[in-house]
C-alpha cells in the first residue's frame, strides 16, 4: 500500500473511533452478528442524550459521522482495493442529497414519535430510517431484514 494511502487509512480509523462509527456495523446478518453483539454494549450516542443536545452539538456529531463516510467514499474511489460494503459505503449509496439539518430533523422526529426507543443509537436510527429504505443489500452484501 502506498504511504499516502496508509496515512489516509490511519486518518479514517481515527475519525471512525472519534465519531463512534467503529461500532456502526448494524445489519442483521451472519457475517456481522458477532460485531453486532459487541455493539449492544458499546457506548454509542443514544436518543436519551440526543434529545438533550443543542442544535450545534447535534450538527457537529452528524458532521463528524458523515465526514468519515465521505473520506471513506473518496478512498474507495481512489484505491479500489479498499472497496468494501460497510456502513460508509451503504450511507454513500443511499445518499439522497439531504442536508445535515434535514437529517437532524429526521432523527429528532424519530425520537419524538418513538419515545419508547430512546435506547436506540443515533447511528441505528440513521441506518434504519435514512439508509435502509434507499439500498438493496445490507452490510457485506447481505440481504436486508424484511421487518
Amino acid at each position: 500500500m502506498r504511504t499516502a494511502t496508509k496515512v489516509a487509512v490511519t486518518m479514517v480509523c481515527a475519525l471512525i473511533i472519534g465519531t463512534g462509527l467503529s461500532g456502526a456495523v448494524l445489519a442483521d446478518s451472519a457475517p456481522v452478528a458477532e460485531a453486532k453483539a459487541e455493539l449492544d454494549e458499546a457506548k454509542l450516542l443514544r436518543g436519551e442524550l440526543w434529545k438533550r443536545l443543542g442544535r450545534d452539538e447535534k450538527l457537529a456529531y452528524l458532521w463528524g459521522v458523515f465526514t468519515v463516510v465521505e473520506v471513506e467514499r473518496q478512498l474507495m474511489a481512489a484505491e479500489p482495493s479498499l472497496t468494501v460494503e460497510n456502513f460508509s459505503a451503504k450511507a454513500a449509496e443511499a445518499e439522497q442529497g439531504k442536508t445535515l439539518e434535514e437529517l437532524m430533523e429526521i432523527i429528532d422526529g424519530f425520537y419524538q414519535e418513538n419515545p419508547d426507543k430512546e435506547d436506540l443509537s443515533v447511528i441505528r436510527v440513521v441506518w434504519d430510517v435514512t439508509i435502509v429504505p434507499n439500498i438493496t443489500t445490507g452490510i457485506a452484501g447481505e440481504p436486508l431484514d424484511a421487518e
